[in-house]
């Protein structure tokens, strides 16, 4: 049981060295590789515009808030009226 990960560890490698030859896996490879590229560089453009999104989220929560402060205050009168 002990020989049983380097064994599997060896199998792999000579099999991932001798499929690395064949054309077809070279370009399975090279798309995957393409396709992991172009994950990162979504990735990388969402973290660039991540600041412009949270400060333009920030921007319509401040006017959201300011509007339904508006409505509270406006409100607050016509409650206290009847309150009284």
């Amino acid at each position: 049981m002990r020989n049983r990960y380097p064994l599997l560890a060896l199998t792999a490698s000579l099999l991932i060295a001798t499929a690395c030859n064949d054309p077809a896996s070279q370009r399975r490879i090279n798309r995957r590789w393409e396709s992991v590229g172009a994950t990162i560089a979504g990735m990388e453009k969402r973290e660039r515009q991540s600041p412009q999104r949270i400060r333009e989220a920030g921007e319509t929560l401040t006017h959201w808030l300011d509007q339904e402060s508006e409505r509270f205050n406006e409100r607050v009168k016509i409650i206290g009226d009847y309150a009284w």
